[in-house]
């Protein structure tokens, strides 16, 4: 509507408002007399937000002279249509649920603000649910949005429940698809080499899933260009990548194991950015292609790591610490094991901290370092078919108290400072 102004007085330009003015009887001046339009426009323009408020989601106002916070009430209504200022769960797949896929249900909340007191968290439903494409986390407020599956069925895995009795085996990846299924509820099955959660923005938390790959194309898992909460979360069988991590964070809050199985390639790629975890935690990589782990110029700070069974190329090793990645292993337990060429590299200006760890049965050398530092304080170094450990390029490796019992190379003696063809390298306890 435009402003109507006094009764008798020409109509302004838009923007500007003539003031209406009070009669004076004293002074004999005439009060302004208001057109009857502006009256009626007025009660036509609140009338419409009341009716028209909420009117799609059958919330619409029925006009009453008993209410007088009738448009209050719609002012909330068109509010709430907009903002997201409480918790609100949502239903994912299956019979009654608010939207029949995660697709849909990252373009519905699209449209709104979540505000800091909202949050909003997608139930997805048990069962398996098929996607020919990935899904898009690209939302300003992604830090207030949680993707729940159904509660597990089962303990979370541990490393002595995924079978590994060969190098990327095919016969112990159907074993462990067939034991992740017995322990999640809820399964994102994603074909024809389509990539499974792209994140874009910070924060977003994915919670008791199994991503499961066709194991062709650049399928990766969870694509993240954004910060990423995981919490009982298993990828298996990716084209590609498992877990991939471009410049930001991995992280995990609670006790559940994290699991990445039997993709082509690699299990965890992070490039830059953080994992990082609250402790007591398993993160196990198994039978992937090429490596469980490959770090380049980044923080890793885990509880437990379970990294066997891989088949690299003889250029990889089954956990990567390259390029000023600094990879702590707090828990002591870890298992480095049984895996195709090597166990570990370590190169660059990378630091390596697995004290406790086991690393055996490797085809190559347990650890293998190219420059940086190892602490392997109270590590057991068995069975690798190279032998234990092999410096180069400056590397320098404490062994306090750990056990280096190589395989074909029989029991490591530390090499001398200095020594020729070391390249001023050390392994000293």
């Amino acid at each position: 509507m435009r402003y109507n102004q006094p009764f008798g007085t020409p109509e302004p330009p838009l923007g500007t408002f003539p003031r209406y003015i009070n009669g004076n009887p004293v002074t004999g001046t005439a009060g302004s007399i208001p057109p009857a339009r502006a009256f009626d426009e007025v009660q036509i323009e609140i009338l419409t937000v009341i009716m028209k408020a909420g009117a799609d989601e059958g919330m619409a106002q029925t006009p009453s002279h008993d209410d007088l916070e009738q448009l209050w009430k719609a002012l909330q209504i068109l509010f709430a249509q907009r903002f997201i200022t409480t918790h609100i769960f949502k239903s994912v797949h299956g019979p009654g649920a608010d939207f029949p896929n995660l697709i849909d249900a990252m373009e519905w909340v699209a449209r709104y603000v979540i505000t800091p007191s909202g949050y909003v968290t997608f139930l997805v439903a048990g069962g398996q649910w098929t996607y020919v494409e990935p899904i898009e986390v690209n939302h300003a407020n992604a830090n207030r949005i949680a993707v729940q599956g159904a509660a597990l069925k089962g303990a979370s895995p541990l490393p002595p429940n995924i079978s590994v009795t060969g190098f990327h085996s095919p016969t112990d990846g159907t074993n462990q698809i067939i034991y992740l299924r017995s322990v999640y509820a809820t399964e994102l099955i994603f074909t024809g080499g389509s990539s499974g959660f792209i994140t874009y923005r910070d924060g977003v938390t994915l919670r008791y899933l199994l991503l499961t790959g066709s194991q062709t194309g650049n399928q990766v898992g969870i694509d993240a260009f954004g910060d990423v909460w995981v919490d009982g979360v298993a990828v298996w069988g990716m084209g590609h990548i498992g877990i991939n991590i471009n410049s930001c964070q991995l992280l995990s809050q609670t006790s559940l194991s994290i699991v990445v199985c039997f993709c082509n390639n690699f299990g965890i790629v992070v490039t830059g950015g953080r994992v990082w975890d609250s402790g007591n935690q398993w993160w196990i990589t198994c039978s992937n292609g090429i490596c469980g782990w490959n770090t380049w110029g980044t923080l890793v700070h885990v509880w437990l790591v379970d990294c066997r069974g891989h088949n690299p190329p003889p250029t990889n090793r089954a956990l990567h610490v390259n390029q000023g990645t600094q990879f702590v292993i707090s828990g002591v337990g870890s298992q480095i094991d049984s895996n195709n060429v090597g166990g570990i590299f370590v190169a660059g200006a990378s630091t390596l901290d697995m004290r406790g760890a086991y690393c055996r049965f490797n085809q190559g050398w347990g650890l293998q370092m190219d420059g940086g530092f190892c602490w392997a304080d109270f590590a057991t170094f068995q069975g690798n078919v190279e032998g234990s450990v092999y410096i180069r390029g400056g590397a320098s490796c404490r062994v306090n108290g750990a056990v280096l019992n190589g395989g074909a190379s029989g029991v490591i003696s530390p090499p001398t400072l200095n020594e020729v063809g070391n390249n001023n390298s050390m392994i000293y306890t």
